[in-house]
């Protein structure tokens, strides 16, 4: 089952419900899923698309230093 949550509040409930129902080993969070060819024999039930969480693409700098969301692509960091 491929789910798509679009904020953190949504996320946390989804995957809590998937693990719940499917244990942690059926459940994967995924963005793009381009790892699915690389990990082919992996075949979890429930994929979490975290590609429309707002709060996981933010990339700005802060007094402490940068904040880099877990979405944030490698040439946009680089690029920043």
């Amino acid at each position: 089952e491929w789910v798509r949550p679009n904020n953190l509040a949504e996320l946390y409930r989804l995957k809590k419900l998937a693990v719940e129902k499917a244990g942690p080993q059926n459940v994967k969070l995924v963005f793009g899923n381009t790892a699915s060819g690389i990990y082919a024999d992996e075949k979890p039930y429930y994929l979490i698309d975290i590609a429309c969480i707002k709060e996981l693409s933010e990339l700005k700098e802060e007094s402490g230093g940068l904040h880099v969301g877990a979405s944030v692509p490698i040439q946009h960091l680089l690029e920043f």
